[in-house]
């Protein structure tokens, strides 16, 4: 089930819930004053279920904005907000530090990234145009604009990502992929990311240097077996 449809569930039960008991209540009232239950009963019960149903989706709306723990119940192993960070190699060899955030809500999954070299300078950045997360497949598929810097213009592109989960039930914590340019050639680009915060870091100050310290090693392996 997804998380819009559990969402919407979440908010029938409650507001057929509140209606029963209330319907419980109102219904032996009126009869003590022998009005006519039917009609007051359909109309209390159509008028209130509206209500209670606009006003519990608003309520809900809000407390996912800033409640973390309840959008992850409820988003479950569909789960991705937060910050990722990955490496990948460019055609020449040298290795780039990709920052994503992932930016999730119940109908949308929105993603801006950025790609650093080894001395923190930004070099591009990318910004999702439409989003699909395939539960059953375990894929994220997103397709993205990007802007080079130093480049001639914008490029589009596409990302392909396993989302990896430790368990069946459990939310994916690293993505292992591609993503290809589909403007100069549609040349992939293998990237792994791993999330290190559920929360948005900040690119180049706290999670670029994170992704330092996550990928050194591997860069270095890179770039020897590039030069044998």
């Amino acid at each position: 089930m997804t998380p819009l449809k559990k969402y919407h569930l979440c908010i029938t039960i409650v507001t057929v819930s509140i209606m029963a008991i209330v319907l419980t209540n109102l219904i032996p009232w009126l009869e003590r004053r022998q009005l006519s239950t039917p009609w007051l009963g359909l109309i209390v019960g159509a008028v209130g279920s509206t209500a209670i149903y606009t006003g519990f989706a608003k309520i809900l709306s809000g407390l996912l904005e800033s409640n973390r723990l309840l959008k992850k119940l409820l988003f479950g192993k569909d789960d991705l907000q937060g910050t990722w960070i990955g490496m990948y190699q460019r055609a020449d060899g040298c290795s780039v530090y990709s920052v994503e955030h992932f930016e999730q809500s119940l109908e949308t999954l929105n993603i801006k990234g950025k790609g650093f070299t080894e001395t923190g300078e930004t070099i591009n950045d990318w910004t999702s145009t439409a989003s699909a997360i395939e539960s059953k497949d375990k894929k994220l598929i997103y397709t993205y604009t990007c802007d080079r810097y130093g480049g001639p213009e914008q490029f589009q592109g596409v990302c392909v990502f396993s989302l990896e989960r430790p368990s069946s039930s459990s939310r994916p914590m690293v993505i292992h992929g591609y993503s290809a340019d589909l403007t100069h050639g549609a040349r992939k680009t293998e990237n792994r990311e791993v999330r290190i915060d559920d929360d948005f870091l900040d690119m180049k100050k706290v999670a670029f240097q994170k992704a330092l310290e996550q990928f050194e090693t591997h860069a270095d392996e890179a770039v020897s077996a590039g030069s044998e």
